[in-house]
């Protein structure tokens, strides 16, 4: 068996279908933003350039990791319904590990580059109980590992 689409031949260009793009991303952003509507609608009269973001979070405390299953929702709302692919193509370990590393580490990673600009710029308020030079890598392998659990809707989506 080779790793050809049914549909377009080997070595062809695949062509990119951005009625189902437009689709897969009003989904996603319509489930997850449905969802966490309620939490973050108090607050955005409070959003300002000069001062800190107010905590959703505390407030909305399950609602905001459940919202990250939209790209999920949204996925198999497409392979189902639209493409009518179907769902087995797209679980298991049909990929070479390091993209599996990217999709794990990758968020992390970038989390982690947001606090070190966030601070070495001065344009946050990064107040760290540890040195900066901790509190990068427990955001990335701690925070990391456990967010996997709650990132994968999301991860899997996109």
């Amino acid at each position: 068996m080779t790793d050809c689409v049914r549909v377009i031949p080997c070595g062809m260009p695949s062509r990119v279908s951005w009625r189902d793009v437009a689709a897969f991303s009003a989904f996603a952003y319509g489930l997850s933003w449905a969802w966490w509507a309620p939490v973050v609608w108090p607050y955005l009269g409070q959003i300002t350039l000069n001062r800190a973001l107010p905590n959703v979070v505390e407030r909305g405390s399950i609602r905001v990791p459940l919202g990250m299953f939209g790209p999920l929702l949204a996925a198999t709302i497409m392979r189902l319904f639209v493409s009518r692919d179907g769902l087995k193509a797209t679980v298991g370990f049909v990929r070479p590990w390091r993209y599996y590393g990217v999709a794990v580490a990758g968020p992390a990673v970038f989390i982690a580059t947001i606090v070190f600009v966030d601070h070495v710029s001065g344009l946050g308020r990064f107040t760290p109980s540890r040195p900066l030079g901790l509190a990068v890598p427990t955001v990335v392998f701690i925070g990391g590992a456990l967010g996997l659990p709650l990132t994968l809707g999301e991860e899997y989506g996109w």
